[in-house]
């Protein structure tokens, strides 16, 4: 059995390496971008978000696995969380990786990025109030935010949900560069 763990970034995002063969591997695409199966692709999905208090809501018997981390790394951890997402702060080392930055948004608005086939659409939060109605790749698609969470998420009319992530634009912009963005009655 092979194990894939988190390497350090690569233009934006987080590197996976598995132990088996070396092979890096971009987290979001699945692509294997340098190594031996260079060019090979892994199963991917979709990762929700939400926090621990609504998944227990929603799954009152699920339980619950925390790792271990050393206190000093959780405070560095948390200081950097803080950093990125609240000043937009990147530091060079992270940058210096990443391609050229899709100005048609700040690098850190934070969003839902839904990908079908080779569609893909970037609905920023504050664009998503209460909900709204989209059309993708000729599917009815409603994007909400959780009610207990606040969490955007995306669902067919049908009820089952397409590949979707939760993150900030420089991540999905990088991964998907012909990416739209969702603006209300028309995409950008």
């Amino acid at each position: 059995m092979c194990n894939l763990f988190c390497l350090g970034t690569y233009n934006g995002v987080a590197i996976l390496t598995d132990d088996e063969t070396g092979t890096y591997w971009d987290h979001i695409t699945g692509q294997a971008v340098y190594g031996p199966l260079e060019g090979n692709r892994l199963d991917i999905w979709g990762l929700e978000m939400t926090t621990i208090a609504t998944a227990l809501v929603q799954e009152p018997g699920l339980k619950i696995l925390r790792s271990y981390q050393r206190p000093v790394f959780r405070r560095l951890l948390g200081l950097a969380q803080w950093m990125f997402g609240q000043t937009g702060f990147l530091p060079k080392l992270f940058t210096q990786t990443m391609a050229p930055e899709d100005p048609r948004l700040p690098r850190m608005t934070i969003g839902l990025g839904v990908v079908v086939n080779e569609t893909a659409r970037f609905y920023p939060a504050m664009a998503i109030q209460g909900g709204v109605t989209d059309e993708l790749e000729n599917q009815q698609l409603q994007v909400t935010r959780n009610q207990a969470d606040g969490i955007l998420q995306a669902t067919w009319k049908d009820g089952t949900r397409p590949l979707q992530y939760f993150l900030r634009w420089y991540g999905f912009a990088r991964k998907f560069p012909n990416c739209s963005i969702y603006t209300g009655n028309s995409q950008a």
